[in-house]
């Protein structure tokens, strides 16, 4: 009977997961302009670039490629800010 439960349990597939994956849409290959989510993407990997090169000037290089997006993100996110006000300023 144990065995049983523990393999119905094995067998079944979390809803989350599969409704998450169904969900995902495709990116663009080249998109026109590029969004925070980009920008996190290309941190990470400029962060992990650093923890793994190979002498300081390259750290330091990776390094400020990552600070350089994130200072990206910070900009994208104050111009939507922005227009978000305008928007609700302007439409009543």
């Amino acid at each position: 009977m144990r065995s049983k439960s523990l393999k119905s349990s094995a067998t079944r597939t979390s809803k989350k997961t599969t409704t998450s994956l169904s969900k995902r849409q495709e990116e663009d290959a080249n998109p026109y302009f590029l969004n925070c989510n980009h920008y996190d993407k290309l941190v990470r990997i400029h962060s992990m670039l650093a923890m793994l090169a190979p002498d300081s000037q390259k750290q330091r290089e990776f390094a400020l490629d990552a600070h350089y997006f994130i200072m990206k993100m910070w900009e994208q996110t104050f111009i939507s800010l922005n227009a978000t006000v305008f928007f609700e300023k302007h439409s009543a």
